[in-house]
């Protein structure tokens, strides 16, 4: 949970200071997003855990490059969830004081 939190931190910062729509961004914040896990991962568990993790080098930089990669071509799936599903916002507010 924490390098979960870790991450968003960092990656809210990224997106406040650098954004622009597209399947690029989204792309290139799910690499940086999926580096950041895994080192932020490893981390916390050299300096919590009695017995930390491994570091497993090609198996992180595999689960990277395929997140990584298959990001780009689930971009419109995503994109066409979130028109489907997204609320409609009101035209006008009724309410008491409105009528």
């Amino acid at each position: 949970m924490v390098t979960c939190v870790f991450n968003y931190i960092f990656l809210y910062i990224i997106k406040n200071r650098v954004y622009w729509p597209g399947a690029a961004y989204f792309t290139f914040i799910t690499g940086i997003s999926m580096l950041m896990f895994h080192v932020i991962y490893l981390l916390n568990s050299y300096l919590f855990e009695p017995h930390f993790s491994p570091i497993l080098f090609w198996d992180r930089l595999f689960q990277i490059a395929t997140t990584t990669g298959l990001a780009f071509y689930a971009y419109p799936i995503i994109k066409r969830l979130d028109i489907l599903f997204k609320p409609e916002i009101p035209t006008e507010v009724h309410g008491e004081l409105n009528g």
